[in-house]
This record gives structure tokens, C-alpha cells and sequence, in this order.
């Protein structure tokens, strides 16, 4: 296992960002539970960002070059976990999407909206893995966006003389994740 590519995570936070942009741009006539998984999905995206933006300092760069494999492997999953449920969502969007152009005086003008089956369905849909609601969705982005901002904390506790062996107790209670965790589409990982 290697040390996160900050490249790697901040596409990952664009991927994020541009699903919240889709979410805010499909807002005219979505109901409010669908614009407030734009405020989740933005919050993980804020929260990736400023992990790629800490890690690249030096050091935190060499604190997690000098890790050991088990803190590598928690911080990898963390990430693994968070890229496999915003991709699945990015697919579910590309799904349930509706793009339609208009032409102007200028060229083109695109609208992205909601298809009538969201619209109509949006209670029912399956929108995680564990066939859960919205809401699961919501939850679901929210304990991604808790555990990058933790992680995020740790690693700025970490480089903090003063607090190391605290913040090693934190960053092994963060890294005992469960065996199973859920993203969208059925799957469990």
C-alpha cells in the first residue's frame, strides 16, 4: 500500500462537487429530500479537498510515508469507500438525469432536470446498496464526509509533537471500520 495520491483525491472531490452541481442544477421542481443530498454530497466534497490540501504539506506527506501498513490500509479504506459510493451516485445521476437542449440566439442553452420517474418515484427508489431511501443515502454520505474530516484531524494531531500519543489512539479507533460497508447500487463491500 502507498501513500493516497492527492490527485487521485481531489478528482475524486471534483467527481463529488459535480454530482452536487447536478443535484442543485436538477432543483427546479425536485422535491426538498433530493436537494438536501446536494448538501451532503458538497460537504464531501469540501472534506475531501481539504484531506488532499493537508496531505500535501510535508509533513503529513512524511508521516504517512513512515506509517505503518495497518494506518495505510484505514486510510485507503476510508478513501476506497468514499470513491466507490460517490461513483456509484455519479452512475445513479447519469441515469435518472434528464438533459435537454434549447436552442438561443448563442448557440445552445442545456437544461438538466429530473426525469419523471424520480420525480414521481423519488420515495421508492433504491438509492444505496442496501436498497435504502434517501435518507440511507443522506446518512450514508454523512459518515463519509465524518470519517475524511476525522482523518483530517488525526493527521493534524499526528504532526503535532505534543499530542502523538493521543492522536495514535484516535487514528487506530478510526481505522477499526467494519468488515462490511454499503454504497449505492446493492453491492456491500
Amino acid at each position: 500500500m502507498t501513500v493516497p495520491n492527492i490527485g487521485d483525491i481531489l478528482m475524486l472531490s471534483q467527481k463529488a462537487w459535480k454530482i452536487g452541481r447536478t443535484f442543485a442544477a436538477c432543483q427546479k421542481d425536485a422535491p426538498a429530500e433530493l436537494r438536501y443530498v446536494e448538501v451532503e454530497i458538497g460537504g464531501l466534497a469540501k472534506a475531501l479537498k481539504r484531506l488532499a490540501e493537508e496531505l500535501h504539506t510535508e509533513p503529513e506527506q512524511d508521516l504517512l510515508r513512515n506509517s505503518d501498513q495497518r494506518t495505510q490500509n484505514g486510510i485507503d479504506t476510508v478513501l476506497d469507500f468514499c470513491q466507490r459510493t460517490v461513483n456509484e451516485l455519479d452512475s445513479l445521476v447519469d441515469q435518472y438525469q434528464v438533459i435537454k437542449k434549447h436552442r438561443t440566439i448563442g448557440g445552445f442553452a442545456i437544461e438538466r432536470a429530473w426525469s419523471d420517474l424520480v420525480l414521481s418515484e423519488y420515495k421508492t427508489i433504491i438509492w444505496t446498496t442496501e436498497g435504502g431511501n434517501l435518507t440511507d443515502l443522506r446518512d450514508l454520505l454523512q459518515t463519509h464526509t465524518s470519517s475524511v474530516t476525522a482523518l483530517i484531524q488525526a493527521l493534524q494531531r499526528l504532526v503535532m509533537p505534543l499530542s502523538k500519543p493521543a492522536t495514535t489512539n484516535t487514528m487506530q479507533q478510526i481505522f477499526n471500520l467494519p468488515k462490511r460497508c454499503s454504497g449505492t447500487h446493492g453491492r456491500t463491500y
